[in-house]
């Protein structure tokens, strides 16, 4: 009892955020953003990317400034009244919840298809893969922070093993001219592309569960964003470069399958469900993970019923956790695909803008 509890290590910290970050929008957005700005899509991540990291410093010097968890309810509180920051809460509360949603409804989506099942089996996938990462979390820091390194670091591997293959077939006449559109359209490719940038701010509920956090938080926010930069500049590239920004236009959903599918054929198609499947799961987990503690800490300023997080089980308060599940569940059985991607943007949108 006299034991300090686990803590997130650096590596840990920057998997969680990583893992929100390349499965929670990124994907989605790629697509759209290169129907947008042609050959020029990896200058708008970049600009995208800028934008993010001044972002996430800024969150970085905020959240050690105040030394406490919880984010943007943190920060408005002494500004704001506790009226405006109470009603932010609940946002944040119904945001994660849709949020958590859409990426339980993806991930059975495309399981369907990487199991070669039937598509009305995708909404028990999703409440499946909700249950298990249930499951995880209970199972404490350690094995949530270990789990998340495997999801996210095995992805990384698969998309540069992808980025590698796909540099092997770029064609110069895809990919040049590189500014084919005027430039107002690269900044709004950029606005698209931020959106996936966005899950690095869940990290700040985190703060206290991170090893020396106070050097370590701003570093993990960091290395992030930072690493996924580096990476999504890659990707972009080698998409419009291969696949061809008019194929993109035409399938923007399906544009890493297309890429994937071009470069290894068959084999591609497989391996693109499998890194969609993790980044869907490195998403949820870490999510939910974050999710937690944003309600601890939203129980201490009452701002949802204290009862909800008072029990807790390897840190991790188990009614609260219970009711998670449940509306997720709830969500992905009533809401399809296309209508909670809109709704989830929305709710985002309103939170966060």
């Amino acid at each position: 009892m006299g034991s300090a509890s686990p803590k997130l290590s650096l590596m840990g910290a920057t998997s969680m955020a990583l893992g929100v970050i390349i499965g929670g929008g990124f994907f989605a957005v790629l697509g759209p953003a290169t129907e947008t700005a042609g050959n020029a899509a990896f200058i708008s991540v970049g600009l995208a990317g800028l934008l993010a990291l001044l972002t996430g410093i800024s969150y970085s010097r905020l959240t050690l400034r105040f030394n406490e968890p919880g984010g943007s309810f943190v920060y408005i509180s002494p500004l704001l009244g506790t009226e405006i920051a109470g009603t932010l809460s609940w946002f944040l509360i119904l945001a994660y919840l849709f949020t958590t949603a859409l990426y339980a409804s993806t991930f059975g989506a495309f399981a369907t298809l990487l199991l070669d099942i039937s598509w009305q089996h995708a909404p028990s996938l999703g409440a499946l893969v909700i249950i298990l990462l249930a499951v995880v979390n209970l199972a404490g820091i350690r094995f949530s922070s270990f789990f998340e390194n495997f999801l996210i670091y095995s992805n990384i591997g698969l998309l540069l093993f992808l980025a590698g293959k796909s540099l092997q077939t770029i064609s110069l006449e895809e990919a040049l001219p590189v500014l084919e559109v005027p430039s107002k359209e690269i900044i709004f490719a950029a606005a698209q592309m931020f959106v996936g940038f966005e899950g690095f701010q869940l990290l700040t509920y985190n703060y206290h569960d991170i090893d020396n956090h106070k050097k370590n938080f701003p570093r993990a926010m960091r290395t992030a964003i930072l690493l996924s930069i580096a990476l999504y500049i890659l990707l972009a590239f080698v998409t419009t470069a291969a696949v061809g920004n008019k194929v993109a236009g035409e399938q923007p959903q399906t544009i890493l399958i297309d890429l994937a599918g071009l470069v290894l054929e068959q084999q591609g198609l497989t391996l693109a469900l499998v890194i969609i499947t993790l980044s869907m799961t490195a998403a949820i987990n870490a999510t939910m993970f974050s999710h937690g503690r944003l309600a601890k800490r939203l129980a201490h300023e009452h701002e949802i019923p204290p009862g909800l997080t008072r029990r807790q089980y390897s840190g991790v308060p188990l009614l609260y956790l219970v009711f998670i599940v449940a509306a997720v569940i709830g969500i992905i059985f009533t809401i399809d695909l296309d209508e909670l991607a809109a709704f989830s943007s929305l709710v985002l949108l309103s939170t966060f803008v």
